[in-house]
């Protein structure tokens, strides 16, 4: 448990949000089209293909790769 805590700490530490460690869910902070988001990747998807706004996952929508800059 402790090694599991540690890991989530260095995870947060960059900036990253675990939102739901049982599915691995897990927001990065980003602007898309200067605008503050999310990229919303999950456990099984080969990469961040989505993002969403203050809604959470519910509003997940398709992500251009062109279109977002990680902060």
């Amino acid at each position: 448990m402790d090694r599991l805590s540690l890991l989530i700490s260095k995870i947060q530490e960059k900036g990253v949000e675990l939102k739901d460690a049982d599915v691995g869910l897990v927001d990065f902070p980003a602007l898309r089209f200067s605008e503050p988001v999310y990229l919303c990747w999950k456990l099984g998807e080969e990469e961040v293909l989505f993002w969403h706004g203050s809604e959470g996952f519910r509003g997940r929508k398709p992500l251009r790769p062109e279109a977002a800059k990680i902060v």
